[in-house]
Parts: structure tokens; sequence; C-alpha cells
């Protein structure tokens, strides 16, 4: 059984979510957006997620000949995680693998136990009242287009995309905790960036012969361009133990 003291890793989690969206237009030109905005509280204590995200779809038929169009898609995302895995200070391992039901979080005086049966000094409330794991993402992807008819079934239609993410990324282990008193305090970042576009043309032709055979003839070529960055950094031995 789970230790009555360790109950206190956990709270009630919840779940919003918002939502609008408008659309009109007219033969010629139509258009989609909406944004939505969502927030979770996990059910162990500092976990949760916050999203806020939108879309916008526009077609135009510009002349009986030419067609234009935009796709746009946005998010950014902000998160706070637990320990994870089979560490001793998650609050899901520990309460079932490590800690017995006599260990409590708190000594008699009110300071933090540190004395556990079987989990040693790791306390995981402490741990997860200290301790954070955050991370940041913000992304985007983008469309627009163009397609031109010649004459009849013979379209000339081009792409262009664009795709980006942006991820910062924090750990933070406190020097008042198992994780972090070894080195007075840790630090990790982490930055990652990603960019890639492409660029897709095509010709493509329909036409029938005699009613009876009928043909698709398509060409094109695509140009894809791809850039990642990473960046990582670690520092320990902090002054103070109070870590934004």
């Amino acid at each position: 059984d789970m230790s009555i003291g360790m109950i206190s890793c956990y709270k009630k989690g919840n779940h919003q979510t918002y939502e609008a969206s408008i659309s009109g237009g007219t033969d010629k030109f139509k258009y989609y957006s909406s944004i939505s905005y969502l927030k979770q509280e996990g059910i162990a204590i500092n976990s949760g997620l916050e999203r806020i995200s939108g879309r916008l779809n526009v077609d135009y038929q510009a002349t009986d000949k030419l067609k234009l169009g935009a796709n746009m898609l946005f998010a950014t995302v902000n998160q706070d995680v637990y320990g994870e895995g089979t560490s001793y200070t998650s609050p899901f391992y520990s309460s079932r693998n490590a800690v017995v039901p006599s260990d409590t979080p708190y000594n008699e005086d009110g300071s933090w136990n540190r004395d556990f049966i079987r989990n040693g000094d790791r306390n995981p409330l402490l741990s997860a009242t200290y301790d954070y794991q955050r991370e940041y993402v913000n992304r985007a992807f983008n469309t627009i287009y163009g397609e031109y008819e010649f004459i009849k079934n013979l379209k000339f239609k081009s792409t262009f995309s664009y795709d980006y993410t942006n991820t910062k990324g924090k750990d933070w282990s406190d020097p008042r905790t198992s994780n972090g008193e070894d080195v007075n305090g840790g630090m990790s970042k982490k930055f990652y960036e990603y960019k890639k576009m492409v660029w897709a043309n095509q010709l493509s032709y329909k036409f029938n012969i005699a009613n009876d055979h009928h043909f698709d003839a398509l060409v094109g070529y695509e140009i894809d361009d791809q850039y990642r960055d990473y960046l990582s950094g670690y520092a320990t031995n902090f002054a103070t133990a109070d870590k934004d």
C-alpha cells in the first residue's frame, strides 16, 4: 500500500479547454479561423501543461484561371513535468516500489524526513516541492500555394511550406534534495531549433482520346531545406537555493 504521507505528492488534477472559431466567405473567397486554449493540472504536484494554438485557412479564386490559398498553424506549449521512469524520487515509482506504508515525508518536529527504510535519504515529496523540469515549445507550420490553369485541365501548382519548432528546457535539482545536494544545486538548460522549408512545383494535364482512353500526365520538382541547432549546458554549486 502507498504511504499515507506520500499521498501529499499528489493532488486532484483538472482539465480546461476553450475554443472559438469563425468561418465565412463568398463564392470566390473562403476563410476559416480558430483559436484554442488548454490547461491541465496533473495529479502529481508541480506538474501541468498549458497550450495555446490557432489555425487560419484561406482560399481565394482570384480569376477563372488563378487560385490562391494559405494554411497557417501555430502552437505554444508550457509544461511542468515530474521525475519519470524508475527514479527513486519519482512520485509514481517511489510510492509503489520504494516507499513503505510507515514512511512519512516529515519528521515529528516538522523537518523533512531524510531517512526512509528502503529509499534512504531520497524524499519524493521534498524533491517534488523544490526540484522541477520545465519545457517551453513554440511551433508554427505555414503553407501558401498558387494554382494556374493555362488551358482546360492543364494546371501548374506551386506550394511553399515553412515548418518551425523552438524548444527550451530547464531542469533544476535543488541543493535541499538528494538530487542536488552533492553538487550544491544543479541546473541544466537546453535549446533546440528546427526549420524546414519545402518548395514544390508540379505541372499536370488530364485528357481523353475518343472518350475511350483517359490520360494523366504529371511532372514536378521539389526543393527541401532543413536546419537543426541544439545547445545544452549544465551548471552546479549555486550560491542560493532559489532558482527561477
